[in-house]
């Protein structure tokens, strides 16, 4: 909007009467010429082109809700006892650039070939040695200098607000370019437009890099040999076309315990996500990790017998014991992380079935009715008899490698 910037003038400070349509006034006392209005500011520009967005509010939630039990560690109630504050869908400012390059390059290509040589080994025949000549292969590679041109097309996007994180702002250059259109209100009438915050200038600095990456790519497509060396390269950009655009983007806000968390997506497909570092379940992960001693044990008391008994062991006792103590603990781990993820997936589904969705079907009903079923649990999974099945299990694993490894002292095996 435009808006009027001076009522005295610049130059001798003598008050001025703008007249309605003016832009430019020019002093009746020292002639100086006063702007009456300001240049058009980056939040002003307008957007040629535009990315539709691709996805509804029902498959955001669903994004969501996936993402918030995708992790093994995530919670079990994580869906029960967490809230959703926000699900948005806008349109954030970006810059678009397309355009044609091509680079002249030289390099070092290196081909490995195996070359004979003679060496000499110490044979030892009764209490006498000899030195014996033998034909051994090492690898030698022949580097050959090259050089040519590459050249392509590239069509890159740089975020062009202040608003988002870097981390988030980062999704803007991942997403896929191919539904662009030219730029209509419908497109975005009744999302949130966010405003632009940087000129062009600014946008080129930021595209360069995604350029550069363009073109070192397309030279090291011309790679050749086993291996390469002392890649350098110039380049031109041709017929660069740059405009400003609107791409969607997806953010939900949940809050679990107190503390909001977000995902962040591309609103085009939800393919690309970014979230802060989600809640975990403590507890099963120091469950899991106390599945595993049993074999940490029994391996500290192997290694230190190695060194303190002197006698041989046998082998088969010391490796059943290892062995049984590590099946242990990947099973046992496996089936906590198994069991926690059909518990948030029947939770998963006794949400959908809560919300309710009148576009269901009886058939999907009963489906996710089917779903919600809390599993039962498998013995392994369970954690809290932990204080009596670690200790047994570490006992029996244990006695199996010291039975392998004072064998001769229990008389069980002759030697």
């Amino acid at each position: 909007m435009e808006a009027i910037t001076h009522l005295t003038c610049s130059g001798c400070g003598a008050a001025i009467e703008p007249k309605p349509g003016q832009r430019q006034l020019e002093c009746p006392y020292c002639g100086v010429m006063n702007s009456l209005f300001e240049p058009p500011s980056p939040e002003s520009l307008a957007p040629e082109l535009v990315i539709p967005i691709g996805v509804d509010q029902k498959a955001l939630r669903e994004f969501l809700l996936q993402v918030m039990i995708k992790d093994d560690l995530a919670p079990d109630d994580i869906l029960e006892a967490s809230h959703f504050e926000s699900e948005i869908l806008a349109f954030y400012p970006c810059f678009i650039s397309k355009g044609s390059f091509t680079a002249s390059w030289t390099a070092s290509f290196g081909y490995d070939r195996q070359e004979p040589y003679t060496a000499y080994e110490t044979v030892y025949e009764g209490n006498r040695s000899r030195q014996v000549r033998v034909t051994r292969y090492r690898t030698v590679t022949d580097w050959r200098p090259a050089s040519g041109q590459a050249q392509g097309n590239f069509l890159v996007a740089v975020y062009a607000g202040s608003d988002l994180p870097k981390e988030v702002a980062s999704l803007i250059p991942r997403i896929s370019l191919e539904s662009m259109t030219n730029y209509q209100p419908g497109f975005v009438t009744g999302y949130d437009l966010n405003p632009v915050t940087i000129n062009s200038e600014e946008a080129q600095s930021r595209l360069k890099p995604l350029i550069l990456e363009r073109v070192k790519l397309a030279v090291y497509a011309h790679a050749q040999g086993d291996r390469q060396r002392d890649w350098n390269w110039n380049s031109s950009i041709h017929n660069q076309d740059l405009k400003p655009a609107l791409i969607p983007l997806a953010q939900g806000v949940f809050s679990y315990q107190g503390q909001n968390y977000q995902i962040w997506s591309d609103g085009v497909s939800l393919s690309l996500t970014q979230a802060d570092k989600l809640p975990q379940d403590s507890q099963r992960s120091k469950n899991m990790r106390n599945g595993y001693a049993p074999f940490a044990l029994s391996s500290l008391t192997t290694v230190i017998c190695f060194f303190l008994v002197e006698d041989s062991f046998a082998f088969w006792p010391v490796l059943a014991g290892l062995t049984g103590s590590l099946l242990f603990g990947i099973i046992r781990s496996r089936s906590i992380v198994n069991h926690s993820r059909k518990v948030r997936a029947a939770s998963l589904a006794q949400k959908k079935l809560n919300e309710g969705d009148s576009n269901q079907t009886e058939e999907e009903r009963q489906a996710l009715y089917k779903a919600s079923a809390k599993p039962k649990r498998f013995f392994m999974a369970k954690t809290s008899v932990d204080v009596i099945v670690i200790p047994l299990v570490t006992l029996v694993f244990l006695l199996m490698v010291l039975v392998g490894i004072f064998y001769w002292r229990l008389g069980l095996w002759e030697y």
